[in-house]
């Protein structure tokens, strides 16, 4: 046990007793027993005191005290003073030894000051009598794959091995968890095959990550195999392994199978612990089947366990959403019984159920509930209620709470603004209406596209066609359109003659927008957006052939990422499993095809399509004829290289550089060519003359266009890769909010989303909520 209160207080007794002294002139043990204390305490002010009476004493603190010292701080979060102390004591002659680097790089670390750890680990290889083990290195890899800095991760990982220390279970764990959180899966499986050439067999905390990182992925059926695997190698998955199967099932609507694995769960000897309860019930919640959520929370204690706050916040949530919030309220009492806290998110979930269902009297109670707690309710807690008691009809009694909130130290944002706005118009007060409107400038706030629509509506609604087009006007000039207001009222005020013709244009853009489908409305990418490409290794197939007049490549689309965002292709290089992968490779063979007219149409939607042509570098082992394209990150910089086979020249693409400038990164470049070499030595071999793309000129491009500000350097390499470098500065038209959204939704909207159903659901239930 560890009384660290307690054994301060018998050592202050000693003191007083004059009884310590004596124990310190044979041993330091006591101070340094003291020492620890303080700091597990997190009193390590009083612990440096403590060295200071060791050194008023004539005492040497041994390395035991000073280690000590360096944890107190990294515990209380010091990690700056940590280091000074370091560096103070080394110079005064201290030897550090592996505690001592291991405890500071540890708290470095864990406090994301990952550049510090790694000049300490660097500072212990060059020391020499102190050289790092193998934890230190998992420590500085962990936390380098946290920051999603896999690279560097890698060169650590080598530099290790390098030095003759062989990785163990925990540093491939923490480099497996890195590649998978970035979906790098070739590099997972490589790790996977070296740790069985080094005879390091995964743990259950391994194969954890893969189902975690599968069911995020929403490949359930391969994390269910994962999970066969594990029982089929004498793995016992423990109770982690198995709740994040059933969550990754409850993510994808699957919450019967969520429950199947329950009970193999319990078939198999482990125990369901609170957690796993709370999954499922947030599954049935989700799905609406608030039934069998109640009655798996039943399931909680006759189990033995005690739900914890999620489990009521999902319960209650799911309550509300199946219009029961006062089943939920009854909630509330139960949970302070447990001695469980309540907070705002729960509250607000509450608060906002009784709102929906006009249950404003309970509402009120609920809300002076909470301005009794110990929590202070947030501007967005008093949107909820002022929002439910407009909707109730109670709009004096909002304009009361709203003109309350400077009193309470609050300032109505935008969204509290809209809300009192919108309960006015339906009242048919326009005139406060409108003075509230002219206030939001007046308070620093800014109307966005909802509050100039509710405006717009509120005006048609009372027959104030006049304002409502004058209203139009400023919309139109601030960039908004009118795509929230009712379709009926839209269509009345276009057939007003006092619109001219450029109202009209933008009314009619709305309505366009109003009549399109759903799924329409999210996709916005244009003609070959989500083809771009990246130069991979071939596979070297005894199979493959290659012309005399191209090198053979393998062209494979980009992984989902900030910069690259093109899905790969699944199922076209293992034989289908299934009858889904059946159609799948039908699919993908005849979109390949070479037999059939290469302009035919294979993708439409809207004003944008592509033809079978547009997919032809897709295709696997397909050779690349004419041109490369590299994208290339420098100092957290992206530019684009363009490989030209034919004149053996790489156009350097950058979108800050000037044209003038000389290209300070031509080493770089040189080393991606020269690796190129070594890659695909075989191919090149086959190539006439002395091939080699090291000896390619570098130049920079011309007429590149220039970025508009410092961080999109990314998307204008895709555009350059969009349009095979067929752009130029002096016609380039460039709008980096419109290209960010549409990026956006592009990655979300994209057929290789898994979870792209249950967000088009999650849009469509949001604004129902708003418009409601």
């Amino acid at each position: 046990m560890k009384h660290y209160s307690a054994a301060i207080s018998l050592i202050r007794r000693l003191d007083l007793l004059g009884i310590s002294r004596d124990v310190v002139k044979s041993d330091i043990c006591t101070f340094n027993i003291a020492i620890n204390c303080y700091c597990n305490v997190k009193r390590v002010d009083f612990s440096f005191s403590l060295l200071g009476k060791i050194m008023k004493l004539g005492y040497e603190p041994d390395p035991l005290t000073f280690n000590t010292l360096i944890r107190g701080l990294c515990i209380d979060g010091k990690l700056a003073p940590a280091v000074r102390f370091f560096g103070e004591i080394v110079k005064k002659g201290f030897q550090p030894d592996l505690i001592t680097y291991g405890t500071l790089i540890n708290g470095l670390c864990k406090t994301g000051d990952t550049c510090t750890a790694i000049l300490l680990l660097k500072d212990m290889e060059q020391v020499g009598s102190c050289q790092p083990v193998i934890v230190v290195y998992s420590t500085i890899i962990d936390s380098l794959c946290k920051d999603k800095k896999v690279n560097e991760a890698f060169e650590i990982f080598s530099d290790m091995i390098e030095k003759g220390l062989t990785p163990d279970v925990v540093t491939y764990s923490c480099m497996i968890q890195g590649v998978c959180n970035l979906g790098q899966w070739k590099e997972v499986k490589r790790l996977l095959s070296e740790m069985a050439s080094r005879n390091v067999s995964p743990n259950v905390h391994i194969f954890s990550i893969l189902v975690d990182r599968l069911c995020k992925e929403g490949m359930i059926t391969e994390a269910e195999k994962v999970l066969e695997l594990m029982l089929q190698r004498g793995v016992e998955p423990n109770v982690v392994t198995y709740n994040t199967l059933m969550n990754g099932y409850c993510m994808h609507g699957k919450v019967d199978e969520a429950g199947r694995v329950l009970d193999l769960m319990a078939s198999q000897g482990c125990q369901p612990d609170v957690i796993s309860f709370s999954i499922l019930i947030n599954g049935y919640s989700k799905s609406k089947r608030i039934e069998e959520a109640l009655s798996c929370f039943r399931g909680i204690y006759q189990k033995g366990l005690i739900p914890d706050k999620f489990t009521y916040t999902t319960l209650m949530g799911g309550l509300c959403h199946v219009g029961r919030p006062l089943d939920a309220l009854v909630f509330v009492d139960e949970i302070k019984a447990h001695g469980l806290v309540i907070d705002l998110v729960t509250y607000s979930t509450l608060l906002h159920g009784l709102c929906k269902r006009q249950h404003i009297d309970e509402a009120l109670s609920l809300f002076k509930m909470i301005e009794c707690s110990d929590l202070h309710a947030d501007i967005m807690l008093y949107n909820i209620l002022i929002d439910g008691l407009c909707k109730a009809g109670k709009v004096d009694s909002a304009k009361e709470l709203f003109l309350s909130l400077p009193a309470k130290g609050l300032q109505p944002n935008i969204y509290v603004y809209t809300t009192m706005i919108h309960g006015f118009c339906k009242e048919g007060r326009l005139k406060e209406a409108i003075e509230l409107f002219k206030k939001i400038d007046e308070n620093g706030c800014v109307p966005n596209n909802y509050t100039y629509n509710v405006m717009l509506q509120g005006f048609l609604e009372n027959n104030e066609t006049a304002k409502a087009i004058e209203l139009l006007k400023v919309m139109v000039d601030c960039g908004f359109s009118a795509i929230c207001c009712k379709k009926n009222l839209l269509v009345n005020l276009l057939s007003d003659d006092r619109l001219d013709r450029s109202l009209k244009e933008a009314l009619q853009k709305c309505l366009d927008y109003v009549n399109m489908p759903v799924l329409d409305k999210f996709i916005t990418c244009r003609r070959g957006q989500a083809y771009s490409f990246f130069l991979s290794l071939p596979s070297h197939s005894s199979s493959s052939s290659s012309s005399s007049s191209s090198l053979h490549y393998t062209a494979t689309p980009l992984s989902l990422s900030p910069l690259h965002y093109a899905a790969p292709l699944h199922g076209i290089t293992r034989p289908p499993s299934s009858t889904s992968q059946a159609k799948e490779r039908e699919l993908l063979e005849y979109i390949f095809s070479k037999s059939v007219k290469q302009d035919q149409l294979i993708v439409a939607s809207g004003d944008h399509s592509l033809l079978r042509s547009d997919f032809r570098y897709l295709g696997p082992n397909e050779e690349i004829e004419s041109e490369v394209f590299i994208p290339i990150l420098i100092s957290r910089h992206y530019i684009l290289a363009r490989v030209l086979l034919k004149t053996k020249v790489v156009e350097v693409w950058d979108s800050l550089s000037d044209a003038t400038q000389p290209i300070l990164y031509s080493a770089r470049i040189k080393d991606i060519l020269r690796n190129l070499d070594l890659g695909l030595e075989r191919e090149i071999r086959k190539k006439p003359g002395n091939f080699s793309f090291s000896s390619f000129r570098i130049v920079r491009a011309s007429f590149v266009p220039r970025q508009p500000n410092g961080f999109d350097c990314g998307m204008f390499v895709i555009l350059f890769m969009q349009s095979g470098c067929k752009v130029d500065s002096r016609s380039f038209v460039f709008d980096s909010n419109e290209e960010r959204c549409r990026l956006a939704c592009w990655l979300a909207n994209s057929n290789y989303n898994k979870h792209r159903d249950i967000l088009m659901n999650d849009v469509r239930e949001f604004y129902l909520k708003m418009n409601m």
